[in-house]
C-alpha cells in the first residue's frame, strides 16, 4: 500500500505496514495498541493532533473508572500510550492510497 501525503511521503513508502489507521482519537489509538499486540506492525496517521475531539473538551467526566479529567489530559494518555505500541504521524493529511496485489483500500 502507498500512501500519497505532503513532507511524509517518503518515510511511508520505506516501510512495510500490515495495518494502516487513518485517524488517532480514542477509536484510532485503541484500534493501534489491540492491532499491534495482534502481531500486525502498525501506523497511525492524522491530520491534526493525536488525541481527538477528546482534547477538546474542557472537562471529561464520563471515563470510566477516572471521575473528572481535563480532555488534554486524557488525550495525552491516550497518545502515550499508544506512542508505546504503534508509530503515530500527526499533521498528515492522507491525499489518496493505492494498494498493490488488487487488494482494496
Amino acid at each position: 500500500m502507498q500512501l500519497i501525503m505532503g513532507e511524509s511521503e517518503e518515510e511511508i513508502d520505506k516501510r512495510d505496514y500490515d495495518l494502516i489507521i487513518i485517524g488517532a482519537g480514542a477509536a484510532g489509538l485503541s484500534a493501534a495498541i489491540y492491532a499491534v499486540r495482534s502481531g500486525l506492525q502498525t501506523l497511525v496517521l492524522d491530520a491534526n493532533k493525536a488525541g481527538g475531539l477528546t482534547a477538546e473538551a474542557p472537562l471529561v467526566e464520563n471515563w470510566l473508572g477516572i471521575p473528572a479529567i481535563p480532555g488534554t489530559e486524557l488525550a495525552n494518555n491516550f497518545v502515550e500510550h499508544a506512542k508505546q505500541y504503534a508509530k503515530i504521524i500527526e499533521f498528515c493529511r492522507v491525499k489518496s492510497i493505492k494498494t498493490k496485489r488488487g487488494i482494496p483500500p
